[in-house]
């Protein structure tokens, strides 16, 4: 079928479709009935939740270090989105958690079975935060 628009007597001219300026004015000034959600990013360091109260509870009955550790295992997991993550000599050392700790406190919250871990030799283990699977 062949198109009935041909129009060929005036030249296409975009600023035909450009709204005037008291249009464009009270279209800007209007008010939108949409709800804009207010957005607010956490500045600094921050614990990504919801952590259940018994597994800090449970944590802190094994020691200011394992709960810190404990702490610092939830941070990492709210970076990595994800309860499953490597946990490094470097990321402990930069919350103040020498290597020999962060090995003692991982073993702690393993018999605890508040975490699960995944040594791999050399590397840096693989970490599980357990959740009511106590």
């Amino acid at each position: 079928m062949i198109s009935s628009f041909n129009n060929t007597s005036t030249p296409w001219d975009p600023s035909r479709f450009k709204l005037d300026d008291g249009l464009a004015r009270r279209i800007a000034s209007a008010p939108s009935n949409r709800k804009r959600r207010m957005v607010r990013r956490v500045g600094g360091l921050f614990l990504r939740g919801p952590i259940p109260m018994q597994w800090l509870h449970d944590a802190s009955t094994l020691g200011v270090s394992v709960l810190w550790v404990g702490c610092v295992l939830w941070h990492l997991a709210g970076l990595k989105k994800s309860g499953t993550f490597q946990v490094s000599n470097l990321h402990m050392h930069r919350w103040g958690v020498e290597r020999r700790a962060k090995s003692r406190a991982l073993i702690a919250l393993e018999r605890a079975n508040l975490v699960a871990i995944k040594n791999r030799g050399k590397r840096s283990p693989k970490v599980t935060i357990l959740v009511g699977e106590r």
